[in-house]
Formats: structure tokens, sequence, C-alpha cells
């Protein structure tokens, strides 16, 4: 039986059971008045029953976390029930002022749905201590497996959205916006997924038509299977002192916890963020640690650093792949152009090497086009100390790579690793000379195969002297106008 506004608050307490729908306009939020709507946004949570939806009126809402002191848990909206939703009706934004904690925040919280709304963080962060006594510690510590208090670290897990060992969250048709204030004064994360790390992962979390604009690290997440991104359009940047990822999906830095994120599905991402700090390495469209047996697709960016970076990848396919850096102006440390693909490199305890590899990974479709007159690493594999073992990044494909650079230097730099093949071609190049890097610096680069094709020069240089000569590593070089 479907019931009338007027009678949803009594419908709660009724003896047939909670009210299946709620509106946070009848727990005293009152849209576009420019007061705190906080309190009535908890008052309306803690009703809402399991299989229900709380519905947000067109409006703009202010939820002030400042204003709330001393008590942890009430500076967030803590999901009491699975099985929930929060839809916007018509156009709804969410400005959030205040930070330091997440703002909804999913601890063992399953099938939670965010739909149809736009979330602002419109800071600062808060100033005022926290007590730490009022997190759910134990949940916290069966969820993710730890033994010791929360890290928390307000770079890295202030959020919007914070699910902790939560399943199955659909975040559809939202925005998150961050409005452009002092440098230091902006959030960091917009949503932060974290797995457990000892016995399960975070499966099946969604997001699909979103739409990021702020700084730094739009969406953060670890030890997930069978994670779902797409279509997704970004615009996050580094101005505020951070690296400006769309998708940073990482390991937890112990290594002895590291579980490797699986199935994943991320595809139709359009990425249009910048770089414009010059002393930060340029941030990417998608930088993994740890991904194996999935499909990542139709990525296009204008980033300097281009898309993609793997720590750690096996048995994944990357297909249609643009990285456009025509635009780019300033590049830092020369700029990595389109991919890397390198080895886990974390320490243990003891100060030896993760023993992880990256090998089965097939690249198709990728296409690069370079800034005017900027050195760009195009491709780099294993690259010796810095990323890991060489001899770790081994039978790989790269296949239909093609460079635009209108560069005066052009490298793709280095190939280390055993039993890579890469196949590509370089057009419009302004010097006769190509550098092809086909490096060996750590002596374990073997058997791996480069056939390229230079257009529009007669000459092209492979290699660092003999260097690519070595360990049967083979390279052919063909030039033609094709």
């Amino acid at each position: 039986m479907s019931l009338t506004v007027s009678t949803l608050l009594f419908a709660t307490m009724a003896s047939t059971g909670a009210a299946k729908t709620v509106r946070v306009t009848q727990f005293g939020a009152v849209p576009n008045d420019g007061r705190d709507d906080m309190p009535a946004f908890q008052r309306a949570l803690a009703a809402l029953p399991s299989g229900g939806t709380l519905v947000v009126p067109a409006g703009t809402y202010e939820i002030d976390q400042t204003r709330e002191t001393g008590n942890w848990a009430r500076k967030s909206f803590v999901m009491p029930r699975s099985n929930t939703k929060i839809m916007g009706q018509g156009a709804v934004r969410i400005r959030v002022k205040g930070f330091g904690q997440p703002t909804f925040l999913l601890v063992d919280t399953n099938r939670v749905t965010f739909e149809n709304l736009t979330f602002v963080f419109a800071g600062p962060r808060p100033a005022d201590p926290r007590n730490l006594d009022s997190i759910p510690w134990h949940k916290l510590r069966q969820i993710m497996g730890w033994n010791v208090p929360f890290n928390y670290n307000t770079s890295t897990f202030s959020a919007i959205i914070a699910g902790a060992g939560a399943d199955r969250t659909l975040i559809k048709n939202c925005k998150f916006v961050s409005e452009r204030l002092a440098k230091g004064k902006a959030a960091y994360t917009f949503v932060h997924f974290i797995g457990n790390r000892d016995t399960s992962l975070a499966r099946n979390n969604v997001m699909e038509d979103v739409e990021f604009d702020g700084f730094t690290f739009a969406v953060q997440a670890s030890n997930q299977d069978g994670m779902v991104m797409r279509r997704i359009r970004a615009k996050t940047d580094d101005s505020d002192g951070q690296y400006g990822h769309v998708l940073y999906l990482a390991t937890p830095s112990d290594p002895l916890y590291a579980r490797w994120s699986k199935n994943l599905l991320i595809t139709d991402i359009y990425d249009e963020g910048t770089t414009v700090n010059p002393g930060l390495w340029p941030g990417h469209t998608l930088k993994f640690r740890c991904v194996r047996d999935s499909l990542v697709q139709n990525i296009y960016s204008k980033r300097t650093a281009g898309p993609l970076t793997y720590f750690g990848a096996i048995n994944t396919k990357t297909r249609n792949i643009t990285a456009d850096a025509r635009g780019i102006t300033r590049i830092y440390f020369e700029g990595q152009g389109l991919v890397q693909l390198l080895a886990p490199y974390e320490n243990t305890k003891e100060g030896q090497a993760i023993d992880m590899a990256s090998f089965g990974n097939s690249f198709e479709s990728m296409t690069f086009y370079g800034a005017e007159n900027v050195n760009v690493t195009f491709l780099e594999l294993g690259i010796g100390t810095v990323g890991g073992p060489a001899d770790r990044v081994k039978n790989n494909t790269f296949k239909g790579l093609i460079q635009y650079p209108k560069n005066e230097f052009q490298a793709t730099n280095p190939m280390e690793g055993v039993n890579n093949t890469v196949e590509g071609k370089t057009f419009w190049s302004k010097s006769p000379n190509i550098v092809l890097f086909v490096a060996n610096l750590t002596g374990m680069a073997a058997r791996n195969r480069l056939n390229w094709r230079v257009v529009g020069t007669s000459r092209a240089e492979v290699g660092m002297g003999d260097q690519a000569k070595f360990l049967g590593n083979t390279y052919t070089i063909a030039y033609g106008d094709q």
C-alpha cells in the first residue's frame, strides 16, 4: 500500500512496519535557507528502515560538520542499515562544510545506493579536536583486519562517501565538486572504499555516470573484487598540493597484508585533469597497485602523466587508450606519456623487495599525442630498482601503439623485463633522428622484442649504446608513409 507524505512519520511506528520511503524535509531539513541541515539528515537516516529510500527534494542543503565537537560519530552520517537508498529528486546540492572525517560512512553496511545527488566540498577542514573513543574501533578492526588503532590520516581518508568493508555500494548519476578555495582548504578524496586486508575483499562496488571536479584523488580504493567504474568524467588537479589521480587503487602499504584487487571493470573514463603544480609528480588518470584478471578500456586522458600506471598487474587486458598531451606546457621530470608497467616495490621489515610480478597482460590500441618540443617517455617497463625487479615484468604484449609526438626528441624508454613484445609506430617527428630506448639497466632484460615503424624520418636510433642487443633482445625498425 502506498503512503502519503502526511502519514510517513506515523508509518515508521506503525505495527505493520516502518515506511519504505521517507523525505529529509519531514525531519526538519529546509532547502535553500542557508542553515545547517546536518541534524535533520541524521534523524532521517536513523528512521530509514532496511529496504527504504531517503528522498532529498530539489534544492541546496548545508552540512556543517564543524559545528559538531567532541563526538566523531556525530560528525559523520554513519549509515545504520544495509539495503538503503539516498535519492535526489530534481537538482539536489549537498554542501559539506568542515572536513577531516568522512561524511557518509559505511561500516560493514551493504547494498547502499546514492543516486542523483551533487556533493559540494565547501571547506575548510575543522580545527576542533575529535574524540577518537567514539570511533567504532571494534568494527573497523573486524572488517579491515587492523590490530592497531586506525591511522586517521585526513589526506587519505577524508571523503564524502567512505566504505569500510562495504559491499555492493552503488553511486549513480552523482557529481562531486570542490569549491575553489585557498590551498590547504580543499577536500582530498571524494570516495574511499576499503577492503579487508586479511580475510576478504570488498565486493561489487559500482560507480557509473559520475562526474568529479575538484582537488587530488577522486576515488581511492583498496582490496576490491568486481569493482566497476564506467562513464566517468573527471577534472581533478594538483593545485591543493597533492597528485590529482582520478582512481588510485592501492593495496595497504604494509606488504604483509597486501591483497590483489581482481575482476575490475574500468571503462569509458574521460579525464580533463591538469597538472598546475610543477613541483609535484604529475597525477594519473588510473594508478593501480596489485590488480589482476581485470579489464580497462576506453580511456581518454589529457593529463601530463597520461592515463596508466600499474605497480603490479596480472592477466589484465587494457585497450582503447588515448593520451592527449598537446595542450601541455609544463612537464615535470620529462613526463610519462602513456603507460608504466612495473612490479611492486614496497619493502618488507627485512628490507627485501616483495617478489611480485607483472605478467600476462595485454595492451591494445593505444594512442599518444605528444606535446610540442617536450621530451616525453611513452612507455616504461620494469625500469630496474625504481619499479621493482626487471625480470618480474614478463610475458606482456603491447600492440597497436601509435605516437604523434611533434617533438625534437622522443623516447620509448626503457623496455626492461623478459619476453615482452612491443609493436607500434611513430608519426610526425620533427627531428631526423628518433631515439627509442630499449634499455638494459639492470642486466636482467632478456628476449624482449620491439617491432616499430617510423613515419616522417629516415633514421632511428635504438637503445642505449649496444645495450639493446644484450641478452637476446631484438628489434626491427621500418620506415614509410603509413
